[in-house]
């Protein structure tokens, strides 16, 4: 979706819509998972749910009230940054 930005087209609706509906479904996948494992959940899983949920509501405010019309380019950036990490984070708190 950031090349795409990037390049200057134009991201299609339904993919920005399910880009935003998959991420809200694994959010609360996340959420429930841990709350499911209560004492052995690492705080790195929380850690990381917050990180995704923090990236889940900027693109949300951000990018779909805020700069409706069209998003500066660093705004995109920072929305998959935070997700990058927010990823990284709960890959690191699976122990692998």
């Amino acid at each position: 979706m950031a090349l795409r930005k990037l390049s200057g087209r134009r991201v299609p609706l339904w993919l920005r819509n399910t880009h935003g509906l998959a991420g809200l479904a694994a959010l609360i996948a996340l959420f429930g998972m841990n709350l499911h494992g209560e004492a052995a959940t690492t705080a790195r899983a929380w850690w990381a749910f917050g990180l995704l949920l923090a990236g889940f509501s900027g693109g949300l405010v951000l990018l779909r009230t805020l700069y409706r019309s069209k998003a500066p380019f660093w705004v995109v950036l920072l929305h998959g940054g935070i997700g990058i990490a927010g990823i990284a984070m709960l890959y690191a708190a699976s122990n692998f």
